[in-house]
């Protein structure tokens, strides 16, 4: 069994250097090359000039931060200012296409610092704050309600660094970090009944509302009608703040701007076909606007037995000691549930999956969990061994898949399915929690927690 576990660990700090330095050598590259921008996405025709490129991600951010102080600031939405934006910024090149920012208002106040910056400055500096904030958020998470300690944590946040979607996120310079630091606080917030500061991270994490709605369902599920409160109050103040800014008619005609841009293929950004989520899958055979419809349809669904279940938790654990186990998994739950039925999640939004791995595995020994050694790993569930598995592995498979000789339809198919299996182990798991079968866990108990 040593020997395994030194084959495996082995292993893995080799994957983990090569994962790490492909994400720092990238980070690097906007140092070296201010216009790195310019060459990081060819064309999208070969026939096409080689003048023509499409910006990454974090070009909407850096243009969200300009914009709110800008003369234009009351148009931040307007694809015209939006597109004379982005050409003045790769001049003399063109933009393939209109790149549209969606964001959330309040996100173009959030900016503004980074919108004072150089852009490859800025992108630089925002990579490495949301990556530091994300990093330290799911290590408090694990510290303060998790399992791993020591050794065991650090190769926890190893493999978060690890997997594809930490480095597509740098690739894009996307708000995944700065999400999954959020969420990580939301959930370590609603397992110590702090409502106040949930609803606080709840109403932060709306610059992708897509993923809002099942936490709102939980929350009510679980008797916590005063997070929902805090939520809708703090989005009002982060809205009117926004409204100093960028104007209240910008806050009031958001929601009109998010669906018009969610159903169009006229925008650079959205790429319904490849997304990760049901909506992808549907997107392949259904026009655009008809698969968002079906996607929203579906989530939409999904709140009423979500809040149900929990409230069924609520009655039969509230006074049990395993009512916190029973939340862990709940929110292991929704937030697998949520990337699957989201309108719009991308294989670097899988990066979520760190929240429920934070709060939920009992160790990273992945020997343990494959030949059921050891005392910690006898007690787990089926279902929960199972779990830890595939999201220890998810790292080293994350990577294949993105790569693999398949149209990237097929890609985006294979981390839904992921998900999937996750769902239905987390509801396995859950089913499991009723029967006060698996005894409980201490933290540290890992064998790499020395």
């Amino acid at each position: 069994m040593k020997a395994v576990r030194l084959l495996l660990l082995t292993v893995w700090l080799a994957f983990f250097a090569i994962s790490a330095l492909a994400s720092g050598i990238y980070l690097a590259g906007p140092l070296k090359d201010p216009l790195w921008y310019l060459h990081c996405a060819p064309p999208a025709d070969s026939s096409r000039s080689a003048q023509n490129y499409q910006l990454i991600d974090f070009s909407q951010f850096y243009q969200a931060g300009q914009l709110a102080l800008s003369p234009q600031a009351h148009q931040v939405y307007d694809p015209a200012i939006q597109n004379a934006w982005a050409a003045r910024l790769i001049a003399p090149c063109k933009p393939d296409k209109i790149f549209y920012n969606q964001s959330v208002p309040f996100l173009y106040v959030l900016l503004i610092p980074f919108g004072k910056l150089a852009y490859n400055q800025a992108y630089v500096l925002w990579c490495l704050t949301t990556m530091a904030f994300a990093l330290g958020a799911l290590a408090w998470l694990v510290a303060r309600v998790g399992f791993l300690r020591g050794w065991a944590l650090l190769l926890f946040l190893s493999g978060v660094i690890a997997c594809l979607p930490f480095y597509l996120t740098i690739w894009h310079g996307q708000t995944t970090f700065l999400l999954t630091g959020i969420f990580a606080l939301f959930a370590l917030f609603v397992m110590q009944k702090r409502n106040a500061l949930a609803g606080l991270m709840l109403a932060l994490s709306t610059f992708k509302p897509q993923y809002m709605l099942p936490f709102v369902a939980l929350a009510f599920g679980l008797g916590r009608g005063a997070l929902v409160l805090y939520l809708l109050l703090f989005e009002s103040l982060l809205m009117a703040c926004a409204a100093i800014f960028i104007g209240p008619e910008n806050i009031i005609g958001y929601p009109h701007v998010l669906a018009g841009a969610e159903s169009s293929s006229n925008f650079v950004g959205v790429n319904p076909q490849i997304m990760a989520s049901v909506r992808g899958v549907l997107s392949a055979f259904l026009p655009h606007q008809a698969a968002m419809v079906v996607t929203v349809t579906l989530l939409l669904a999904t709140l009423v037995p979500l809040t149900l279940v929990a409230r069924s938790l609520l009655r039969q654990t509230a006074k049990s000691p395993i009512y916190l186990e029973a939340c862990r998994w709940l929110l292991a739950f929704t937030f697998v549930l949520a990337l699957i039925v989201s309108p719009h999640t991308h294989y670097f939004d899988c990066l979520l999956l760190a929240v429920p791995a934070a709060l939920t595995l009992p160790t990273v020994d992945l020997a343990a969990l494959l030949f059921k050694r050891g005392p910690l790993v006898e007690v787990l569930s089926l279902a929960h061994r199972l779990w830890c598995i595939v999201l220890l592995l998810f790292p080293l498979l994350s990577w294949p898949i993105n790569f693999m000789p398949a149209s990237r339809v097929v890609e985006g198919e294979l981390f839904l399915a992921i998900n999937i299996l996750l769902a239905a182990l987390a509801a396995w798991q859950i089913r499991h929690i009723f029967s006060h079968a698996q005894p409980a866990i201490s933290a540290g108990d890992d064998v790499w927690h020395t």
